[in-house]
């Protein structure tokens, strides 16, 4: 099977630190695994926040599904425990998740555009946070504790 040509290129580490828009992943990127405190804390809401929507929307499919199915063998205080240890992976495995995933469309974006100025621009543009989406993300969780456990 032949790969799209964004998959086979190779990306500089200029135009992924121009991706993320920040200095922190300079340095989380250069070791192979590092702790990222707002994935663990935030999860979903820091993958929204960071432009990967498809992986946020997957994230709550799959641990809901892992917390229901699982959840309902175990006591409330396992059931607990199991969500906090999927947290604990996540904030581990966050920063290579984003890395990938900033490889993927920085390829992406520099095989559409020859001209370095508009890669550059584009590249920024698509990469960065989305505050929006992370408060979005953030009223659906707060919906989704409330139908779940009733009124605080």
């Amino acid at each position: 099977m032949i790969e799209p040509a964004y998959q086979t290129q190779s990306v500089s580490k200029e135009k992924l630190f121009d991706f993320a828009g920040n200095g922190y992943y300079d340095e989380a990127w250069e070791k192979p695994i590092r702790w990222n405190f707002g994935a663990f804390l935030f999860s979903y809401i820091w993958l929204a926040y960071r432009k990967m929507y498809f992986f946020a929307a997957l994230y709550v499919v799959i641990g809901g599904l892992i917390i229901e199915l699982l959840g309902g063998l175990m006591s409330a205080t396992y059931s607990y425990c199991l969500g906090l240890g999927i947290s604990f992976i996540f904030g581990f495995m966050a920063n290579k998740i984003y890395y990938y995933h900033a490889e993927r469309v920085v390829a992406k974006v520099t095989s559409m555009y020859a001209d370095p100025v508009l890669q550059k621009e584009r590249i920024v543009r698509s990469g960065g946070t989305n505050l929006g989406a992370a408060y979005v993300a953030g009223a659906i969780a707060i919906i989704a504790l409330i139908t779940t456990y009733g009124n605080f």
